[in-house]
């Protein structure tokens, strides 16, 4: 996945200090990577207003999500857990 070396970055705020999230930008395509730095559970709403997504796609499970809901995604990660993402276009 070269967007995640070579791409822009850009910090995407969980407003959990145990959850980072990361977006890049590389050609017309956009990825984003969130992580969970703990070892206990957590829930986080991604605000994805700047991205004009309308669909999350995991890039490790190849599992689409259900459509996005006003900009933002309630997302779900165990302990240590983390997810990379494909953010899908309106037109995709």
């Amino acid at each position: 996945m070269p967007r995640f070396g070579w791409g822009t970055w850009q910090i995407v705020n969980t407003h959990n200090p145990a959850v980072c999230a990361y977006s890049y930008r590389w050609r017309h395509g956009l990825v984003m990577a969130v992580h969970n730095l703990s070892d206990e559970p957590h829930t986080v709403t991604l605000d994805l207003s700047d991205y004009n997504a309308a669909h999350l796609i995991d890039l490790l499970s190849d599992c689409q999500y259900k459509p996005i809901d006003e900009k933002a995604h309630r997302l779900e990660l165990e302990g240590y857990g983390f997810r990379w993402f494909r953010l899908g276009g309106r037109q995709d």
